[in-house]
């Protein structure tokens, strides 16, 4: 996403400057365990239709949605600095 956002000029980097913030904003929620606790429920809630696949979604653990919003605030977190001097160098 940065190479691609070098190559377009200075809209690539307001994207990846508008994209690093909401990972971050985003990530940092799931990364807690309310809000992983809520966005597992509300799959599972979901899957109503289709039982079995309910009852697996029901065993996961909420540490993997844990991990996957922290290493998207991570990945936000690396691509703000980067979109800054993509956009600084205009």
């Amino acid at each position: 996403m940065t190479s691609l956002a070098a190559q377009a000029g200075s809209g690539g980097g307001v994207f990846l400057l508008i994209w690093s913030v909401a990972a971050m904003a985003m990530g940092g929620a799931l990364a807690t365990k309310k809000w992983s606790t809520r966005f597992k429920d509300h799959m599972v809630q979901g899957l109503a239709p289709r039982p079995l696949s309910q009852q697996r979604a029901a065993r996961q653990p909420v540490g993997v949605l844990r991990f996957v919003g922290g290493a998207l605030a991570v990945s936000g977190a690396v691509a703000l600095p980067i979109a800054v001097v993509i956009i600084s160098r205009g």
